[in-house]
């Protein structure tokens, strides 16, 4: 291995081990009222993720004048109204009113613009913003969901343990035994199927263990777990091969340059909130009936 790839591999390390405690003590230490630590890092990680997505557009699709102020107010739509309904300050039916006064101030900020070479820049920005309020704001909002259900602190860590150990033995069986393997998907030709069989089946082992720990929470039979997990495995790789695609598209190799060793914050989470709204939905049907 040379010395660049395996600064990377310690680096990943490192933040592995700083990132997940840190959550962790987020999730457990301050769980009333409402997650708030918890809650302010997910809206900060929602922010930042909103630019990186925006600008994988482009640059000259985040510049005219109020730009700064509706992407960030875009991403959170979603996720803030989510959290309004979850507390019981918002009901249901007004979550999508939230949503559509932002996106009705995204299309009114399009009249300002004040030069004339911007105006074929208007469908794509409307574009780049419904996407913003999609991804990754309609995906993070599943993770806030998670906080109205029995035992939201443990589900969450579930989830997000699933995942990242997915990942993360993703790529140490790619590299152990993935050498020459890979082009198993050419949008990302790095991936092999020895990291792909490692990642998936990671997983479902996550989801049993918890199940032998939090009986109350994942009841029924061992199955059920195993089928939760492999669909969070699934999840968890479409999601990395999804951001492997807008990011080809974009012709970049990183969502961002803000943690070092893996790019962008999308690069770090566009796994966990692919794998949020299939959780939400499998453990709804398969663990509360």
């Amino acid at each position: 291995m040379s010395k660049k790839r395996l600064s990377n591999v310690i680096v990943r390390v490192i933040l592995f081990l700083l990132a997940l405690p840190l959550i962790a003590v987020s999730v457990l230490v301050f769980q009333e009222p409402y997650f708030p630590v918890f809650s302010v890092l997910l809206a900060v990680t929602t922010v930042l993720a909103g630019f990186e997505s925006a600008v994988l557009f482009g640059n000259d699709r985040t510049t005219y004048p109020g730009s700064r102020i509706t992407l960030p107010l875009v991403a959170l739509a979603l996720p803030v109204s989510t959290y309004l309904n979850v507390i019981g300050l918002v009901r249901e039916p007004y979550v999508a009113s939230i949503v559509f006064a932002v996106m009705s101030l995204v299309l009114a900020a399009q009249v300002f613009r004040t030069r004339t070479d911007s105006f074929p820049h208007i469908i794509p920005s409307i574009t780049m913003h419904t996407m913003v309020l999609v991804y990754p704001g309609f995906f993070i909002s599943y993770i806030v969901y998670l906080m109205a259900l029995e035992g939201a602190a443990t589900l969450i860590l579930v989830l997000l343990a699933a995942v990242f150990l997915n990942d993360s033995f993703a790529y140490v069986f790619g590299r152990l035994f993935g050498r020459g393997k890979g082009g198993l998907v050419p949008i990302s030709p790095n991936k092999s199927l020895p990291g792909f069989i490692g990642g998936l089946f990671t997983s479902p082992a996550v989801l049993v263990l918890a199940q032998s720990f939090f009986p109350d929470l994942f009841p029924g039979s061992v199955w059920r777990a195993v089928a939760l997990g492999l669909m969070i495995g699934l999840a968890t790789i479409l999601g990395d091969l999804i951001e492997s695609g807008m990011k080809r598209s974009a012709t970049v190799k990183d969502s961002g340059t803000l943690i070092p060793g893996r790019g962008g914050i999308l690069d770090s989470i566009d796994s966990p909130i692919f794998a949020a709204p299939v959780y939400f939905y499998l453990y709804v049907a398969l663990f509360l009936g």
